[in-house]
C-alpha cells in the first residue's frame, strides 16, 4: 500500500481520468564486426503492448498500476533476486528471528558438530548480507515510490521511463508507458 505525505496528495488522486497504457519496449542490442570485433548497434527492436481498462482509473489506481509494472520490470530483468514482496518477507523474517534468538549455544564436541556450526554460521552472514542489501534497496525502492507519486500528482505526465543499462545514455533496454488520458 502506498502512503501519502499529505492529505492533499489524497485529494489530488481521486479525480478520475481515463488512463490507457501503452507500453513500448526498445532493445539495443549490439553485434561485433567480425575483422576488429568493434561494437556496433543495431536499430532498436521495437515490441508495443496496449493495456486498455474497461473502467476508469483515479490517478491513484493509475499510480499503483505504474509502481506494480515497475516492480515486474525490475524483477524479470533480474535485478533484483526475488519480488518486493518476498525482500520484505524475509528483511521481516530476519529480524524477528534475531530478536527471539537465544545466545545460549553448547560448544560443539564432535567434528560433525564443528562442521554443522561452521555452516550455519556461512549461511547466517550469506542470509545478513543479503538482508542488509535488501533494505538498502527497499529504502531507495520506497524514495523512488514517493518520487514517481509526487510528481505524477503535480504534473499532467504523458511518458514514464524505465531505462536498464550502463546509464541511461547508454540504455539496453527501454520502457516507456504512454499515460494516454
Amino acid at each position: 500500500a502506498t502512503q501519502f505525505s499529505s492529505l492533499s496528495s489524497i485529494k489530488k488522486f481521486k479525480k478520475s481520468r481515463t488512463f490507457n497504457f501503452k507500453i513500448q519496449t526498445f532493445n539495443f542490442s549490439e553485434s561485433h564486426q567480425n575483422s576488429d570485433m568493434l561494437k556496433r548497434r543495431k536499430d532498436p527492436e521495437i515490441v508495443q503492448v496496449d493495456l486498455k481498462f474497461d473502467e476508469t482509473l483515479t490517478n491513484f489506481q493509475g499510480l499503483h498500476v505504474i509502481e506494480e509494472l515497475f516492480k515486474c520490470f525490475i524483477f524479470q530483468r533480474r535485478q533484483i533476486p526475488l519480488t518486493i514482496e518476498s525482500l520484505k518477507k524475509e528483511i521481516r523474517q530476519y529480524h524477528s528471528e534475531k530478536a527471539t534468538q537465544k545466545s545460549e549455544e553448547s560448544l560443539p564436541k564432535t567434528r560433525e558438530e564443528i562442521k554443522a556450526k561452521k555452516l550455519r554460521v556461512r549461511k547466517d552472514k550469506l542470509r545478513q548480507k543479503l538482508v542488509q542489501r535488501a533494505e538498502k534497496f527497499i529504502t531507495n525502492f520506497n524514495q523512488i515510490e514517493a518520487c514517481l507519486e509526487k510528481n505524477l500528482a503535480q504534473v499532467q505526465a504523458t511518458h514514464v521511463a524505465v531505462i536498464f543499462g550502463v546509464s541511461p545514455q547508454n540504455p539496453k533496454e527501454v520502457y516507456v508507458m504512454n499515460l494516454l488520458r
